[in-house]
C-alpha cells in the first residue's frame, strides 16, 4: 500500500508536473488575448481620438479662414465705400457682412472708429503712398465666426485698419504725363514735383527746386546742353546742381541724368535720395469708364452713367451757371444781379476773342449767394462766341468764402488781380481753380488794351500772387522735339512782366496739376511770336501744405493694415 501511495503520490506528482507546462500556456495565452484586446481597444480608442483631433483641427481651420474672409469683406467694404462715396464709410455699412465662401455664420462683433475726426498725418515708410499728406482715421474691426456643425468651434480675430484718404493736391507740381520744365526767367520751385511719365529740366535761366523730385520715367536735363543749370535740394537742405564736374572743379558738359548706368549711385551721393527716377506711377482715384477730362465738362444727366453722375462736378456743385442760368443744388434758380457780368476782350496769344462770363466774388460774397459747399460750376454749350471762345473771368477775389472756394469749368479761366490773398495768411481759404486752363491777367490789364491794332502796351505794373491749386489743362510747344507740354507755361501770360527791368513776380501758392491738354485754347506757345505776347515774370512756385483739401477735392484713397490679432 505505502509503496502504491508512494506510487500514487508520485504518479500524481508525475502528473501534475506534466499538466503545469499546459497551464501556463493557457494563462499566457488568455493573458495575450487581454493585452491584445486592450492594445486593440486603445488603438480604436486612440484612432478615434485623432481622428477627432484632425476633424476639430480641420473645423477650426476652416472657421479660422472664415473670419478671415469675414475680415477681408469688412475692408472691402471700406474701399467700395471711399471709392464710390469719397467719404469715411458708416460702420453699419461695415457690418453688414456674410461669409460668402463658406457655411459658417459669421458676425461682426465689433466696428467703430478710434477717431471722431480725421487725423492729419504723413504715411509711414513701407507703406502704400509713403510720405503722402493723409487724412486718416482707424477703424477696429472685430470679426467673431461659429461653426454651423459644431458650435462649440469659434474664432475671433481683430484688426485695426488705417482708413486714408489722400488728396490728389500733393505736389507742387505734377504730371499725369510727361512733364518739362523750361522757364525763360528765374524759376523757384518751394515742393515736391513728380511726373507719371519722363521728367525733363532744362530751364533758359536758372532753375531751383526745393523739393524732392520724382519721375515713373527718366529724369533728364533735355536736348539742348546750352541751357542752364537745374540746382535741386539734397536731403540737408543744400541745393545741388545737375552739372557734373572735373576734379578741377570745371563743368565737364554734361549732366547727372537716369540715363547714365551709375545713375543709382551717383544720384544718390549728390542728392542723397531727395531725386528719383522710376518710380510707381501714382493711379488718378477715376472709376472705371471716367477719363480725367470728364470731370469738367457739362455732362448729361439722363445718358451718363452712374459713374459719371458721381464724378462729374457739375453734379457736386452748389452753385451752377450753365448756359446764363444760375441755380442752386436743388435746381432752384438763384439772382446773382451785378456778381456776373458778359465781358469781350482779345486772347493775343489765341489770336480769338474772349466771350467771358465775369464773376465778381466779392460781389457772391456781398450778395449771400456764395454756393453753400464752395463748388462753383460754370459751363456754356448752347451760346457761341462768334470767331472766338468762350471762357470765365475772376475778379475782386482778394478775399474768398470762409468754407473755401472751388470754380470748375470746361472753358478757360482767366484770374484778374491778386486771388485769395487777404492780409492775414491763417485766413486765407482752400482753393481751387478747375479748367480747361489758366491764365493770369495782372490788376492794370484793361480789355481795351488788349485789342488788335490798339497802340497801348499789355503792361503789369504789380507783381501778382494766386493762393489756389490748379488742376488744368496745358498747350503744347511745336517748337520742342516731341511738342513738349512745358508746366511753367499751366498758369499763362498775356502782359510784358519784365519791361523797365521791374523784374516782377508771379507767385502761385498751392498744388499744380496737369491731367489733359488744353481743348478750347491750344495754340501753341510759340505762335505767332512769344515776345509780341508776352514777356514772363519771375515765377515762385510754393506748395502748400495747409491747403490739401479744396472743396471738391479728388482723393487718393488707401488702406493699411495696422495690427492684427487672434
Amino acid at each position: 500500500m505505502h509503496k502504491r501511495r508512494t506510487t500514487s503520490i508520485q504518479q500524481v506528482s508525475e502528473t501534475s508536473t506534466r499538466l503545469r507546462p499546459t497551464g501556463s500556456i493557457l494563462v499566457f495565452a488568455l493573458v495575450l488575448v487581454w493585452i491584445f484586446g486592450t492594445l486593440s481597444t486603445a488603438g480604436l480608442t486612440r484612432s478615434s481620438t485623432d481622428l477627432t483631433a484632425s476633424q476639430l483641427f480641420t473645423t477650426h481651420r476652416q472657421v479660422f479662414f472664415a473670419a478671415e474672409s469675414a475680415l477681408d469683406g469688412a475692408t472691402a467694404q471700406i474701399r467700395t465705400s471711399l471709392t464710390t462715396y469719397g467719404t469715411f464709410p458708416d460702420v453699419t455699412a461695415i457690418q453688414m457682412l456674410s461669409c460668402a465662401r463658406c457655411t459658417y455664420d459669421s458676425t461682426v462683433s465689433h466696428v467703430a472708429y478710434l477717431e471722431q475726426n480725421p487725423i492729419n498725418e504723413v504715411i509711414p515708410a513701407g507703406q502704400q503712398y509713403a510720405g503722402f499728406l493723409a487724412q486718416t482715421k482707424h477703424v477696429d474691426i472685430t470679426v467673431r465666426v461659429v461653426s454651423a456643425s459644431n458650435p462649440s468651434v469659434t474664432e475671433t480675430v481683430r484688426e485695426v485698419v488705417a482708413v486714408r484718404m489722400i488728396p490728389l493736391f500733393q505736389y507742387a507740381i505734377f504730371d499725369d504725363g510727361d512733364l518739362d520744365l523750361m522757364p525763360g526767367q528765374h524759376m523757384i520751385i518751394n515742393g515736391p514735383i513728380f511726373s507719371n511719365g519722363r521728367l525733363g529740366l532744362q530751364p533758359e535761366a536758372t532753375l531751383e527746386i526745393n523739393g524732392t523730385v520724382g519721375a515713373a520715367g527718366d529724369i533728364v536735363h533735355g536736348w539742348d546742353p546750352a541751357h542752364a543749370d537745374v540746382l535741386i535740394q539734397d536731403a540737408n537742405g543744400i541745393q545741388r546742381p545737375m552739372k557734373n564736374f572735373d576734379a578741377m572743379g570745371n563743368w565737364n558738359g554734361t549732366w547727372l541724368q537716369s540715363t547714365d548706368p551709375t545713375w543709382s549711385t551717383d544720384s544718390q551721393a549728390r542728392w542723397g535720395g531727395t531725386v528719383s527716377a522710376h518710380q510707381t506711377k501714382r493711379l488718378l482715384p477715376l472709376p472705371k469708364g471716367v477719363v480725367a477730362r470728364d470731370l469738367v465738362e457739362v455732362g448729361d444727366p439722363v445718358t451718363d452713367s452712374q459713374a459719371l453722375l458721381n464724378s462729374r462736378y457739375i453734379y457736386k456743385a452748389g452753385l451752377k451757371i450753365v448756359d446764363g442760368v444760375a441755380t442752386d443744388r436743388n435746381g432752384m434758380v438763384v439772382p446773382l444781379g451785378g456778381a456776373v457780368a458778359s465781358k469781350v476782350f482779345y486772347d493775343a496769344r489765341e489770336q480769338k476773342t474772349v466771350c467771358a462770363t465775369e464773376i465778381d466774388v466779392s460781389q457772391l460774397m456781398a450778395r449771400g449767394v456764395a454756393p453753400q459747399n464752395g463748388i462753383l460750376y460754370v459751363g456754356d454749350h448752347l451760346n457761341a462766341c462768334a470767331g472766338g471762345v468762350r471762357a470765365v473771368r475772376l475778379v475782386n477775389a482778394g478775399d474768398l468764402p470762409a468754407g473755401g472756394l472751388t470754380v470748375v469749368t470746361h472753358h478757360p479761366v482767366y484770374v484778374q488781380g491778386n486771388y485769395n490773398t487777404v492780409n492775414n495768411p491763417l485766413l486765407q481759404k482752400s482753393a481751387a481753380i478747375i479748367a480747361d486752363a489758366v491764365t493770369a491777367l495782372s490788376a492794370e490789364w484793361t480789355d481795351a488794351n488788349s485789342l488788335p491794332g490798339v497802340g497801348s502796351p499789355r503792361v503789369a505794373g504789380t507783381s501778382m500772387t494766386v493762393n489756389a491749386s490748379v488742376m488744368a489743362g496745358q498747350a503744347r510747344d511745336l517748337r520742342q522735339p516731341g511738342n513738349r507740354k512745358p508746366s511753367e507755361h499751366m498758369i499763362r501770360f498775356l502782359e510784358d512782366w519784365a519791361s523797365n527791368n521791374l523784374q516782377l513776380q508771379f507767385s502761385f501758392t498751392g498744388s499744380e496739376v496737369a491731367l489733359w491738354d488744353s481743348k478750347e485754347v491750344s495754340s501753341s506757345l510759340y505762335a505767332p511770336d512769344e515776345s509780341s505776347v508776352y514777356s514772363p515774370p519771375i515765377r515762385v512756385w510754393t506748395f502748400n501744405r495747409n491747403a490739401l483739401t479744396p472743396p471738391g477735392t479728388l482723393f487718393f484713397y488707401s488702406t493699411a493694415s495696422v495690427s492684427w490679432n487672434n
